[in-house]
């Protein structure tokens, strides 16, 4: 379950959309953003937020009457498996470091948060029947309390993964590919309720770091106006957008923390965007090789979060002080669980951010 938090009465679909969906490219360049782009280009109501998953993130794995997760057995059965070897016993610690985290993202005036719920750590042996662990659902009732208490409101939703699919030609056995591609990741899903080269072999954009992962921005583009002509126009909560880059550990929080790459990034009825990731985190089988995060963990020292640029960038985009570093009211400072943040930046009252990196 996918929790998008903004105030609606209704259940809507949370449409997760790829930043690496794959296209062809095309002549014309919109690459060139405005000095003063910010959220006022968007419509009234439009909502912005970030994304994180609770695996991913929560650590606490093994504790409070959590239950193992098939993720939990796959990576201590099998570590070979995952990249590093790791796992996501610790992952970011947000379930000790929650508040902090969520009051950072009040003061980056993000509308939204969209969370996910471990499911083992609410029903720990997968069968109802043999009883809930209320210490994981007073986890998940705290952090929602803390989403209100910072003035977001909630919604509950499903969140479709899918990329878009391009023929690498026009011939009609390509064209027929890449719908069935697109019908099966997609339509299988969305109807009820891959290729990243050209014909010549060019890559259609940058590289990321995961191995499938190539970055072209227009893709979502025209992934979006898929969906609004072939699914009736739904309301579309892009939920989860970036890109990762890879983990090199000899790198300063400092040096890290510069990602300008993420910085240089049709009528659809979109309402909202939610950047992934919020935080660096547990990446799957490529464990903790890759960084997506808005911020920077150093999982060596108290999982202490570092902004980076791009988590400037998109808090003055939010406060309409455009992308000029000059004009930042988002003075943005590192911050671990040792120490509580103020609700908003310039705030005194608590706002010493101590951090403890033992």
């Amino acid at each position: 379950m996918a929790m998008a938090t903004k105030h609606s009465p209704l259940l809507r679909i949370l449409i997760l959309l790829s930043l690496v969906a794959v296209t062809m490219a095309d002549d014309d360049d919109d690459s060139v953003i405005p000095s003063n782009f910010s959220r006022g280009y968007f419509p009234e109501g439009f909502i912005f937020g970030s994304s994180t998953s609770s695996y991913q993130i929560e650590g606490e794995a093994l504790k409070d009457g959590r239950g193992p997760s098939v993720w939990d057995i796959f990576t201590h059965e099998t570590p070979e498996r995952i990249l590093d070897g790791s796992n996501g016993d610790v992952a970011d610690d947000f379930y000790n470091i929650f508040r902090q985290d969520i009051k950072r993202m009040k003061q980056m005036n993000l509308d939204a948060f969209r969370f996910s719920i471990s499911w083992s750590r609410i029903v720990p042996s997968g069968r109802v029947w043999e009883g809930v662990n209320e210490q994981g659902i007073d986890f998940y009732n705290n952090v929602i309390n803390e989403i209100i208490a910072n003035e977001q409101n909630g919604t509950i939703g499903i969140t479709l993964f899918t990329f878009w699919y391009e023929p690498i030609s026009n011939k009609t056995e390509d064209m027929e590919a890449s719908q069935t591609a697109l019908d099966f990741m997609f339509g299988l899903f969305m109807q009820p309720i891959t290729n990243a080269f050209d014909e010549n072999g060019t890559a259609i954009g940058p590289k990321a770091y995961s191995p499938w992962f190539y970055i072209y921005p227009k893709g979502i583009r025209y992934l979006l106006n898929y969906t609004k002509v072939t699914y009736n126009n739904p309301v579309i909560y892009v939920t989860e957008n970036g890109v990762d880059e890879y983990n090199n550990r000899s790198q300063t929080p400092k040096e890290a923390a510069n990602d300008p790459f993420r910085i240089k990034e049709y009528n659809v009825n979109v309402k909202g965007y939610f950047a992934w990731s919020f935080l660096d985190n547990f990446e799957w089988n490529i464990g903790y090789t890759a960084r997506f995060g808005l911020h920077y963990v150093d999982y060596n020292h108290s999982c202490t979060r570092y902004p980076k640029h791009s988590a400037k960038w998109f808090c003055r985009f939010l406060n309409n002080s455009g992308s000029d570093p000059g004009s930042d009211p988002c003075p943005l400072l590192p911050y671990n669980g040792s120490a509580d943040l103020p609700q908003k930046l310039g705030d005194t009252n608590g706002g010493a951010l101590l951090l403890n990196s033992s």
